[in-house]
């Protein structure tokens, strides 16, 4: 993941997966607002990802950090391929008041996960002291505090 952050791109590929960074530039920031709306598609590193897998069938994992968690996901389901998330924002609300009440989508808020649950394709996952993820009832919880090393 840390090849992404420092690359240009933002993306990073390794054999046939693809590591996606998460928001570090000033149109990152500003993207993220379409978060807010669960409309990742709108971001450009929606739009750079999608250009890449254009270009290169050869992708057929990815993986992305926060921001590009969000975009990993949307595509990963709309293109049928893996993907794992990681301190990616998704909220359910239902679940976070009552863990016993079924699961609901896209109520509004903060809620950028395409599926409650992810589809089988995508896995989440996310640091216990990650505030963006904090809400993320279906991402796997582990214990290494502050760091963008997922890879």
């Amino acid at each position: 993941m840390s090849k992404a952050y420092h690359d240009p791109s933002d993306l990073f590929q390794l054999n046939d997966t693809l590591y996606i960074s998460g928001s570090h530039h000033w149109q990152d920031w500003w993207d993220d607002r379409w978060l807010f709306v669960n409309k990742p598609e709108n971001t450009t590193r929606y739009k750079q990802v999608n250009d890449y897998l254009d270009s290169h069938p050869d992708v057929h994992h990815l993986v992305g950090h926060s921001l590009g968690g969000s975009v990993a996901e949307k595509i990963a389901n709309e293109r049928g391929i893996e993907a794992d998330t990681h301190d990616s924002p998704a909220w359910d609300v239902r679940r976070v008041i009552d863990p016993s009440t079924p699961f609901i989508s896209r109520i509004g808020g903060f809620t950028t996960a395409s599926t409650f649950p992810p589809s089988q394709n995508v896995h989440r996952h996310r640091n216990y002291l990650d505030p963006v993820s904090w809400y993320d009832n279906f991402a796997v919880s582990d214990d290494k505090g502050w760091t963008h090393e997922f890879s």
